[in-house]
């Protein structure tokens, strides 16, 4: 008798969750079915007429002349005179800023006292 009850409740218990399952699952309620609706887009029309019209864009940039020249000067000095404005035309050989001689005058004297020790140096050599 205990072998069949050992054979039996497991079986049992297994045949009460089937059922239990199959009750709930006839039970549970259906799926309506989802509608599909094709996208609606909204049109104006519009009659076509006749007219002259000119398009217009609006763009955002930066205009150079190609005729604007950038100038350097060979040495670096502050300026001392400006004879000519931003934008203005200026002419072949015209000047246009003076430059500070100062610092020019100074290494100009240092070169020239360096040059004199290096002559008195290859005199004091050659006597």
């Amino acid at each position: 008798m205990r072998r069949i009850l050992r054979f039996l409740v497991p079986l049992l218990l297994v045949g009460a969750g089937v059922a239990i399952f199959l009750q709930l699952k006839s039970s549970e309620p259906e799926d309506m079915p989802a509608v599909v609706t094709e996208r609606q887009w909204p049109v104006d029309a519009v009659r076509v007429e006749f007219r002259e019209l000119r398009p217009t864009v609006r763009l955002y940039g930066r205009l150079e002349s190609p005729a604007e020249s950038k100038i350097r000067s060979a040495l670096s000095a502050d300026v001392s005179a400006s004879y000519a404005l931003v934008g203005s035309a200026v002419g072949k050989g015209e000047v246009l800023l003076q430059l500070d001689d100062v610092d020019a005058t100074l290494a100009l004297a240092q070169r020239e006292a360096e040059l004199a020790e290096i002559e008195a140096r290859i005199e004091s050599e050659n006597s």
